[in-house]
């Protein structure tokens, strides 16, 4: 029985445990008549348990080296209670190779063809026997382990160390912040060529696209020009320019087509004028018009006379 040092439990190494059978004579016969078996979980030699742990934390140190040391994960399969009367242990764990089937039936795809973004870490026909199982007790803390892979790394059914680290927790982990952090680098640098503008290119906001049921509330103050510009030319030659503008535009709809928004803002804003001749008032904020109103102003323009 192999009995484990916490301070030698570093790198996972079966060599750093101490043995207790040195300068032991074991007999050559067992003390019970022929025939006749130990008691379930005694704790003798034959029972496989040869690796005692002071305590549960001193063995979920040294897993988790072993796990470290040799690349490879172990899984929880199976977890039971002592059935004695008298019960002879407290809790029985079995931990598996991750690698291996766990003794379950084979998961068959619905969709073969399909290509796994992650490939599956199971080994396709073949199982992996590697093992750890371990005893916890009631009246000790001690935590006896037997190891079906320590003394015999053959065990494995398949490659230990760097070449099976893609397979592991902590390598799929990795992997996964390595995409990551790969997108976000895609996605910055996207960002900033989109950010680069030419100097020499126009820097316009384009128009919104809304639907025309709501331009008339989006006709405000604010979408006016500023007043320091609009005090550039008043009078006579404001209107000029503006009807020469507006003739300009209208001569080419011919051949050329109009962004259908900026056609509506350019009409509700001459409504938005031709409400002012009729109210006698100057509107400010929001421009609202229901439909009827909106259909009445433009049957009476028709008939109206230019002054």
């Amino acid at each position: 029985m192999y009995t484990v040092d916490p301070s030698q439990i570093e790198g996972g190494h079966l060599g750093r445990f101490q043995s207790d059978t040195v300068g032991v004579n074991f007999p050559s016969s067992t003390p019970f008549g022929r025939g006749e078996r130990p008691p379930y979980g005694s704790g003798d030699r034959g029972d496989g348990y040869n690796l005692v742990f002071p305590d549960l934390d001193s063995f979920k140190k040294w897993r988790d080296a072993e796990e470290e040391t040799n690349m490879i994960d172990f899984v929880k399969v199976d977890f039971h209670l002592s059935k004695a009367a008298l019960p002879r242990f407290k809790e029985h764990t079995k931990l598996v190779c991750a690698r291996g089937d766990n003794g379950r039936q084979k998961y068959v795809k619905k969709f073969p063809d399909r290509i796994r973004k992650v490939p599956s870490r199971k080994m396709d026909g073949k199982t992996c026997a590697a093992s750890i199982s371990y005893k916890t007790y009631f009246d000790s803390d001690e935590v006896r382990v037997r190891c079906k892979y320590l003394l015999h790394i053959s065990e494995h059914s398949h490659d230990i160390g760097p070449a099976n680290f893609s397979f592991t927790r902590r390598g799929r982990k990795l992997a996964a912040e390595q995409a990551l952090v790969s997108e976000k680098d895609i996605r910055s640098q996207r960002v900033r060529r989109g950010s680069k503008v030419p100097l020499e290119s126009p820097q316009f906001s384009p128009a919104p696209r809304t639907t025309p049921s709501l331009l008339p509330h989006m006709i405000s103050a604010r979408a006016l020009p500023q007043e320091d510009w609009a005090r550039a030319v008043t009078g006579p030659e404001r209107w000029d320019r503006i009807d020469r503008l507006f003739n300009l535009v209208r001569s080419r709809v011919g051949s050329f087509e109009y962004d259908s928004t900026n056609i509506t803002l350019l009409e509700m804003s001459l409504l938005r004028l031709h409400s002012e001749v009729h109210t006698h008032r100057s509107s400010h904020g929001p421009f609202k018009m229901d439909q009827d109103s909106r259909d009445s102003v433009l049957s009476n323009i028709k008939t109206e006379p230019v002054e």
